[in-house]
């Protein structure tokens, strides 16, 4: 299936068995599926883009190495998204160090014309300033329910916390980002 671009059809779960038999396209096909996004993520973290593709790198080599632990009791992009706000964590932990606040430069954008682009730069423009703003888990977990749309049982597991906590955070996140635009007009 490697040259026909085949594996771009396949299901996360059903690349993930593939590269548990060392399927290397396979594997490259998850990576192009969720290198940005995971970067975007670990920078709402990390606050850093250089530290953020570190670790989506390392978390990308730690699944190929560990790929015969994996299961698909969750999706691969929970999983992936669980071990990257660890890793990103644990690298906080170990730089020590505050991080200057992430600017959205090089997207990449499938759009069809240079309008929708266009529109889609500034709107993302516009979710990052806010989410810039917001501090530790309340931006973290707008980004994985705004951006990267997961569900609220999804975000529980990245986040470890209760269904019941996320939705909570989610509100009081949402009521501060309301305060937010009026207090900038943008209502």
């Amino acid at each position: 299936m490697g040259e026909t671009g085949g594996e771009d059809l396949l299901n996360d779960h059903e690349l993930m068995e593939r590269v548990k038999q060392g399927d290397k396209e396979a594997y490259e096909v998850l990576v192009l599926r969720y290198r940005q996004a995971g970067i975007a993520f670990s920078k709402q973290i990390v606050k850093d883009e250089y530290l953020a593709e570190d670790v989506v790198q390392d978390c990308f080599a730690n699944i190929y190495i560990i790929r015969h632990r994996y299961n698909n009791r969750a999706s691969f992009k929970t999983y992936l998204f669980t071990l990257i706000k660890n890793r990103s964590i644990d690298y906080l932990r170990k730089q020590k160090e505050t991080a200057k606040l992430c600017n959205l430069d090089e997207l990449s954008y499938a759009a069809s014309s240079t309008e929708q682009v266009y529109i889609e730069k500034e709107r993302l423009d516009t979710i990052y300033k806010y989410l810039n703003q917001m501090k530790g888990e309340s931006g973290q977990m707008l980004y994985l329910y705004a951006v990267e749309d997961l569900s609220y049982d999804e975000i529980a597991r990245v986040m470890k916390q209760s269904k019941a906590q996320v939705k909570i955070k989610l509100y009081r996140a949402r009521q501060k980002l309301k305060l937010l635009r009026e207090m900038e007009g943008e209502v």
